[in-house]
């Protein structure tokens, strides 16, 4: 249950951080919970949503970067 409101939590602060980016927010809150669903296999309780979150992160600053250039 608790990683059920990680996940969420992780969403909704990326979908944040990418709005006060002028970015979409509703796109980095679907690739953050795909990348929540898929961290669903890696067996390392809680923190496979950290995982998570930390790639969706480094994803969207790595998207930055590229667009920038």
């Amino acid at each position: 249950m608790l990683e059920i409101i990680l996940g969420i939590g992780a969403c909704v602060v990326m979908a944040k951080v990418a709005s006060a980016d002028d970015q979409s927010g509703v796109l980095w809150f679907f690739v953050t919970f795909a990348l929540c669903i898929g961290a669903l296999f890696i067996p390392l309780p809680f923190i496979r949503m950290l995982i998570a979150g930390i790639v969706a992160f480094v994803a969207m600053v790595g998207y930055k970067v590229m667009t920038n250039r």
